[in-house]
This record gives structure tokens, C-alpha cells and sequence, in this order.
């Protein structure tokens, strides 16, 4: 897979606007060799001028194309969409009304500007199969209690693929750990989660419970009046121990370093998103990153600790990760004397 999104917020002074077409032109010409598809995702990928040019690209060398969108200016860009051959829409959800989307982004009118934006896409692609329309949610402080009505939601919009997600945050001794890992193997650049000073976890015990009151809510619709609702959900997961200040236990297994690299908009080539940066599509090429000194060294550090430090709460092992009975969060101090 082939990813190409946005730069961080905190690489902005380094790279000012949209990736030159070129460029992706170039990634997209390498990547069509190896049996890639492309996720286009963002920040928002439906404020790039040449979305339609691009996916038009990707039709023409038979690649999968995948954008992920916030779904604010889907309806406006929704034929072209349709006609450049995209193949998978995924729509980020987070509410089941107009109150509770709007506190994702503070946008006024993101509820009913996503709503539109999917009849418009349906209505455009008629009877024809693409795009598939997939709706995705993130688990939040919003919606943690209400997933079943999220579900509800997604079921009369007519959309029949939503995929739930756990929310992927780091904590302070986490990030203390990350940091001095970097400093110990040069290894991590970013990390892809949400770093929340000043807590152990993001949901407390009190919130789990609630949230775990609401998966099964949401379980029952799903066996019964919501039962055409293909539902993308880890019924399995260990709440407690993933909403805590655990470590994830050395077992927990992770593709996304093998079958996925990323680029950005400063066509630095990255994997684990902007977690480690192993080359720049401005002065050289996929293959030569993928095979070159800074990958090589980045798999067998990798390889040496099965699970580092910014793999804490990452969407890459959200659905594999386990606990070791004894695997518990690092305290600062402790860090400190491990840093020597």
C-alpha cells in the first residue's frame, strides 16, 4: 500500500502547500509495478485541486484508489469523484447528529454536509458498484456511550460498511519512553497517536464501563434490526487493559511497517505514517528507499523489540494488540534511571 497524505502539522514550516502533481505522478508510476493501491488521506484530501486528475491516474494503471475524508465538501466534489473512477470513499463519523459531529471539528453544519454528500455520491453512481461507500468511527469522549446510535445512523443514511475504531492516544511516560528511544536507536520520528499530557488513560474505569454498556447495545442492533450493517468491530478487545497505562505485550503483531508506506506533501517517503522517514521522492524513488540503509536499520530495530514505544496505542496493532499480565506503563523516574 501505498499511502499519500498530508504533512504533519508540525513539518508545515518545512513544506507549504499541495504536493506537486509530478510527484505523485513519479509514486504513482513506481508503485502501479509492485501491485500497490493508494490510500489518499489527509490532512483533507478533498481540498487538493488535482483530486480528480489523480484518481484518474490511478484508473489508468488499474490501481485501487481510497481516499479518506472528513466529508465537509464531499457533495461538491462528489461527481468528480464518481466519473475519475474512484473506487473506495471512506467518511470519518464520529456523531449521530448535528451536536455531537460538530464537537469533532467545531464546524457548524458537518452532520448534514456529510449526509448530503453521501446521497449526492449515491445518486451519481447510480447502479453501478464504485465507489463503495464505507463509513468510519473513532471511539471518543463524545461517543464512547452512544456507538449504537452512530450504527442507527449510518444504517438510514443507506451506507451498509462502518468500521469502529478504538482511539489511539499515547500518555506522558509513553511519550517519555518514545523520546528516549529515539535517543538510544535514532528510530522515530512521529508518533501517529494523540499525545494527552497529563493523564494515564483517555477513557477512566467509570467511562470503560459505560463503553463497554454500549458495544453491547450496539451488538444486539447488529443481530437484529441493523443486521445488513456490515460492521468492521474487535469484539475481542481487552478495554481495560487497552485504555490503561499498560505496555503492549511483545506479542502484539503489526503489518504496517512491512505493506505500507507513506508520503507526504514534502515528498519525504516515511513508514508507520511520519514515524520514521527512510527517503524523499524529490531526490530519489520508492524502490531505493525500500531497500536502503534506513529501512534496513529501522526493520531490525524493529526486529530486536518486536513492539517499540510509539507502537503504545497505534491504529497498526489496535486490533492485535495484547498485555503480558506483568506489562505495565513506565514511570518517569524509572525512565530517567534506564536513560542512565
Amino acid at each position: 500500500m501505498c499511502s499519500i497524505g498530508q504533512a504533519r502539522a508540525d513539518r508545515q514550516q518545512d513544506f507549504k502547500g499541495d504536493l506537486p502533481f509530478e510527484i505523485i505522478e513519479k509514486v504513482v508510476g513506481e508503485a502501479a509495478r509492485h501491485g500497490s493501491y493508494v490510500d489518499l488521506h489527509g490532512g483533507e484530501p478533498l481540498l487538493y485541486k488535482q483530486l480528480g486528475d489523480c484518481i484518474a491516474l490511478l484508473s489508468k494503471h488499474r490501481m485501487l484508489s481510497y481516499i479518506t475524508t472528513d466529508g465537509l465538501k464531499l457533495k461538491r466534489r462528489a461527481a468528480e469523484l464518481v466519473e475519475s473512477g474512484l473506487k473506495i470513499l471512506l467518511i470519518s463519523l464520529d456523531g449521530w447528529d448535528e451536536e455531537s459531529q460538530k464537537q469533532r471539528g467545531l464546524v457548524p453544519g458537518s452532520f448534514q454536509a456529510i449526509v448530503d454528500g453521501v446521497q449526492e455520491v449515491k445518486r451519481l453512481r447510480g447502479k453501478r458498484a464504485f465507489p463503495i461507500i464505507r463509513i468510519g468511527t473513532v471511539t471518543t469522549k463524545v461517543n464512547y456511550h452512544s456507538l449504537d446510535k452512530i450504527a442507527q445512523t449510518v444504517y438510514e443514511m443507506g451506507v451498509r460498511r462502518w468500521a469502529l475504531a478504538p482511539y489511539f492516544f499515547m500518555t506522558d511516560s509513553a511519550m517519555a519512553a518514545h523520546r528516549l528511544f529515539k535517543l538510544k536507536t535514532g528510530i522515530g520520528d512521529q508518533v501517529m497517536q494523540h499525545h494527552i499530557p497529563g493523564t494515564e488513560s483517555y477513557f477512566t474505569h467509570a467511562e470503560v464501563a459505560d463503553l463497554k454498556r454500549s458495544l453491547a447495545r450496539l451488538r444486539i442492533l447488529l443481530d437484529g434490526p441493523l443486521r445488513g450493517l456490515r460492521a468492521d468491530v474487535n469484539w475481542e478487545a481487552d478495554l481495560d487493559s487497552y485504555y490503561s497505562p499498560k505496555t503492549p505485550s511483545s506479542n502484539s503483531k503489526c503489518n504496517l511497517p512491512f505493506d505500507r508506506v507513506d508520503i507526504h506533501t514534502d515528498g519525504r517517503i516515511a513508514v508507520c505514517g511520519d514515524g520514521h522517514t527512510i527517503g524523499n521522492m524529490k531526490t530519489g524513488t520508492l524502490t531505493e528507499a525500500w531497500r536502503g540503509e534506513k529501512y534496513r536499520r529501522f526493520r531490525k530495530t524493529l526486529d530486536e523489540h518486536k513492539v517499540m514505544p510509539m507502537c503504545f496505542r497505534c491504529c497498526g496493532i489496535a486490533n492485535t494488540i495484547q498485555f503480558d499480565k506483568q506489562s505495565v506503563e513506565l514511570s518517569k523516574s524509572e525512565l530517567v534511571s534506564i536513560g542512565g
